[in-house]
């Protein structure tokens, strides 16, 4: 599970407990711009990473499903063990295209960015 969450013009991603071992990541750092959509992750998405390529972590279906994948010459970032608890982050101009990770509550999670997102851009 991680903490995701805008601060300064920033979308910061905070890998928490076992999940740093297994993404060897802590910390995931972008500026707001480069954020496309937030949205819930879909049903069919856990079945369409069966077809990338897992560079760092690890994938077993149906359980754990954490680190960089890529796909279509493209890279994510995984870190989910409930898909219901799964909110999508696209982003463009960074390395990763997308962030799929499980937060404690992803409505109030996406509302919130969205709100953030919404504030920055009327201020820019």
């Amino acid at each position: 599970m991680v903490d995701l969450k805008m601060e300064n013009g920033q979308v910061l991603l905070e890998v928490r407990g076992w999940s740093r071992v297994l993404t060897l990541k802590h910390r995931l750092q972008f500026p707001y711009v480069a954020v496309r959509d937030i949205h819930r992750a879909g049903p069919d998405l856990v079945r369409r990473l069966g077809r990338g390529l897992r560079l760092m972590g690890i994938n077993l279906p149906g359980v754990l499903t954490a680190g960089t994948f890529h796909h279509r010459r493209h890279y994510s970032f995984w870190d989910v063990r409930n898909p219901s608890r799964a909110v999508v982050v696209e982003l463009a101009g960074e390395r990763y295209f997308q962030l799929v990770v499980e937060v404690e509550n992803p409505d109030a999670t996406i509302r919130e960015m969205r709100s953030a997102l919404r504030a920055l851009s009327w201020n820019t």
